[in-house]
């Protein structure tokens, strides 16, 4: 085994170790019970909250393994302000584009793939928030 890959292995350890520590099972598991109860008294499938709680579960403990994952998480904090702000958003891409990333790209063809897989996103986002509003108490 390499060098770094030991190192990552063992904060990996480490981190899994603290979440043990801290009750953070414990508590995603009570999470995870309310959600269920509250899809039950809205009409939904309990299955339906139960995967969802498991995907916000491994999304939080791959967020602090990976940079692009905190990226995307911040983000998503930026679509929700939005939409807290006002469901339906007018222009909600222009309000995302990141203006550095977008002047630098030279082509027409960058740019437009740049907007399409940001709106992509966002459509992305805006359905996961609308999840968690659901099955949030």
């Amino acid at each position: 085994m390499k060098k770094n890959a030991s190192v990552d292995l063992r904060s990996r350890a480490s981190q899994a170790k603290k979440r043990l520590v801290q009750g953070f099972y414990e508590q995603k598991t009570d999470e995870k019970n309310d959600a269920i109860l509250c899809a039950q008294e809205n009409g939904f499938g309990s299955l339906d909250a139960e995967v969802y709680k498991r995907i916000a579960i491994k999304r939080e403990v791959e967020l602090s393994h990976s940079q692009a994952l905190a990226k995307e998480e911040e983000m998503y904090q930026k679509v929700c302000r939005l939409l807290q702000a006002d469901g339906d958003v007018m222009d909600p891409i222009g309000k995302l584009v990141d203006r550095s990333v977008f002047d630098s790209l030279t082509s027409a063809t960058a740019k437009q793939k740049y907007i399409l897989d940001l709106a992509a996103k966002f459509r992305e986002m805006s359905e996961r928030y609308r999840n968690e509003k659901l099955y949030k108490r």
